[in-house]
C-alpha cells in the first residue's frame, strides 16, 4: 500500500508565537467563562456547583434506560430552581403556559374565569372574576382544591392545576373543594368563552352616587375606565364609589395609569424597593380627569382584592385621603418581572412594593377606614342536595341556611347554628313561594332550588354594596 506522506514545516519562532497566542485566547475564553456563570447565577458560587448540572443532565441523557425528551428534562430543571424559591408568584411558563398568560392580560380566554394560585404545595382560588362561571358557581377567594374531575391534585403545581381547570366552552369541570373547616364538596362548572370587560358603571340617581366596578388590570383598563369617568363627571352625583372586590390584579402599568386620573400626573403611585434596599419610584404620566375633585371617593375591597387593586388603593389613600370600606385586602406587596427565552417567560419577584408614604401591605392586607361585612358571603357554603336538614339538626350549614332564608327576606331573627321551629316555618314559607312541597326539610329540590336563588340573590341584589352606599351617603 502507497501512502502519500507530505511533510508540513513551520518556522520555529512563528511555531512558539501560534502556541503562545492560542494558551492566551484559551485563558481569556476560560475566564470569560468562569465569570459568565458567576454573573449568571451567584457570585458565592463555584464553576464546580454548575458542573453538578451539567453532570446529572448528561448522566440521564446518556443512561436512563428509556428515551428522553430533552426538552421536557430541561424545562423540569429551570422549574426546580425556580420552586426553589418558595415563592407563590414566581414561575416558568412553557409555550402554552405563556398562551394561556397572554389570554388572562388580554382579557379574552376559555375556562372557568377564576385567579389559582399556589402555597405551601396546595392549590387556592385567588379571586373569582365577576360574572364568571367560577363566581356563578359558588366559588370563593381562599377556597383550596384538591381535585379535578375526580382525581387527586395532590402534588401537582399550579400550572398542571390550570391546564385541567381551563378547556373548550361548553365543556365541564369537576373541582372538589376545601373551604375553612368544612367537609370537601364538588362544584360542577361549565366552561364558557370569557371576554372580560374590565370595567362597568352603574348609576344609582336617588343616591346622588356612580359605582364604577372594576374586575381587573388588563391590557386597556386606564382607558376603559377614562371613558367612564368622562360621563360621571358631567353628571351632578355626589358620590363616587370604586368597586374592587374580588379583584386579582394584573398589569401594574395599567394600575399607575389609573392613579393619574384621580390626583394627575408625575405623582408617585408606587415606590419599588429591591433586596439591598434600593429605591424606585413608579410615577404617574396621565392627567386627572377635571371634576372629579367634587366627589366624595370611596374604595371597597374583600379579601379577593390582591395586587394592583391594592396598590391602585394605596395610593389614593395616601395621596386624596380616599376612603376604604369594605374588608381588609388580600396583601401581595411583592411585583413581578418577566425575562423572555424564546416561547417561554420566566417570571419572578424582583422587589416589593410601598404606598406613596412607604407602607408595606405584604400579608396584613390594605385595613378598611369602615369595616362592612357582607351579610352572607362569610357564611357560604355548597349544601348537598342528598343530605337532609331539618329540625333539630346543627351546624355550620344550618347557620348558612339560616342566613341565606333572613337575606331572602323570609322571618329569622337571630341565624344559629340550629334547625329550630323558625328556621322550618321559613323554609317552608321558601317552598311555598317556588312551588315545591312544604315539607319544612331541606334537601333534593328544595337545596338545588335554594342554591340557585341564594347566588342569584347575592348578583343581583348585593347586600354588602347596599351598606356601602348607606355609609357613603350618610356620613
Amino acid at each position: 500500500m502507497n501512502i502519500l506522506k507530505r511533510k508540513i514545516t513551520m518556522n520555529p519562532i512563528l511555531f512558539t508565537f501560534f502556541i503562545l497566542i492560542s494558551m492566551i485566547v484559551a485563558s481569556i475564553v476560560t475566564m470569560a467563562t468562569f465569570y459568565l456563570y458567576q454573573s449568571l447565577f451567584n457570585q458565592n458560587h463555584s464553576a464546580n456547583d454548575f458542573d453538578k448540572i451539567e453532570t446529572v443532565y448528561e448522566q440521564i441523557n446518556n443512561e436512563y434506560y428509556k428515551d428522553i425528551d430533552e426538552d421536557k428534562l430541561i424545562d423540569s430543571a429551570i422549574d426546580g430552581m425556580v420552586e426553589g424559591l418558595e415563592d407563590p408568584y414566581s414561575e416558568y411558563l412553557t409555550e402554552e403556559e405563556l398562551s394561556q398568560f397572554d389570554e388572562s392580560i388580554s382579557g379574552n380566554f376559555e375556562g372557568i374565569g377564576a385567579e389559582i394560585e399556589q402555597r405551601d404545595n396546595e392549590i387556592f382560588i385567588s379571586s373569582p372574576i365577576k360574572g364568571s362561571p367560577a363566581e356563578k358557581g359558588g366559588l370563593q377567594p381562599k377556597d383550596q382544591i384538591i381535585g379535578i374531575d375526580g382525581d387527586s391534585i395532590e402534588g401537582q403545581d399550579v400550572n398542571d392545576a390550570v391546564k385541567k381547570i381551563r378547556g373548550e366552552k361548553g365543556t365541564t369541570v369537576t373541582l372538589t373543594i376545601v373551604r375553612g373547616n368544612q367537609q370537601p364538596f364538588d362544584v360542577e362548572i361549565t366552561r364558557d368563552k370569557i371576554h372580560m370587560d374590565s370595567v362597568s358603571h352603574q348609576s344609582i340617581e336617588n343616591e346622588s352616587t356612580d359605582i364604577i366596578t372594576i374586575s381587573r388590570f388588563q391590557q386597556g383598563t386606564h382607558k376603559e375606565l377614562s371613558n367612564v369617568l368622562d360621563k360621571v363627571v358631567n353628571n351632578d352625583h355626589n358620590h363616587l364609589i370604586l368597586d374592587f372586590r374580588n379583584n386579582p390584579g394584573g398589569l401594574l402599568d395599567e394600575a399607575v395609569n389609573m392613579i393619574g386620573l384621580f390626583v394627575g400626573d408625575n405623582k408617585v403611585a408606587a415606590i419599588l424597593e429591591t433586596r439591598d434596599g434600593k429605591q424606585q419610584e413608579v410615577k404617574t404620566n396621565i392627567d386627572q380627569v377635571d371634576g372629579l375633585e367634587d366627589k366624595t371617593i370611596t374604595i371597597v375591597l374583600n379579601e379577593g382584592s390582591a395586587s394592583a387593586s391594592e396598590v391602585f388603593a394605596g395610593a389614593l389613600q395616601d395621596h386624596i385621603n380616599a376612603t376604604v370600606v369594605g374588608e381588609s385586602s388580600y396583601g401581595k406587596g411583592v411585583v413581578q418581572t418577566t425575562k423572555q427565552f424564546g416561547n417561554e417567560l420566566l417570571k419572578y419577584t424582583n422587589s416589593k412594593w410601598l404606598t406613596p408614604n412607604e407602607r408595606w401591605i405584604h400579608d396584613k392586607g390594605i385595613k378598611p377606614d369602615k369595616v362592612i361585612k357582607p351579610s352572607i358571603y362569610k357564611h357560604l357554603t355548597m349544601l348537598d342536595s342528598d343530605k337532609v336538614y331539618k329540625e333539630n339538626s346543627k351546624g355550620e350549614d344550618i347557620q348558612f341556611i339560616e342566613f341565606g332564608l333572613q337575606s331572602l327576606g323570609y322571618s329569622i331573627k337571630s341565624p344559629n347554628k340550629e334547625f329550630d321551629s323558625e328556621t322550618e316555618k321559613a323554609l317552608k314559607a321558601f317552598q311555598q313561594e317556588y312551588e315545591i312541597k312544604a315539607t319544612g326539610e331541606m334537601h333534593g329540590k328544595t337545596t338545588d332550588t335554594f342554591m340557585k336563588v341564594i347566588f342569584d340573590h347575592l348578583r343581583n341584589d348585593d347586600p354588602q354594596m347596599k351598606n356601602v352606599i348607606q355609609f357613603v351617603t350618610q356620613t
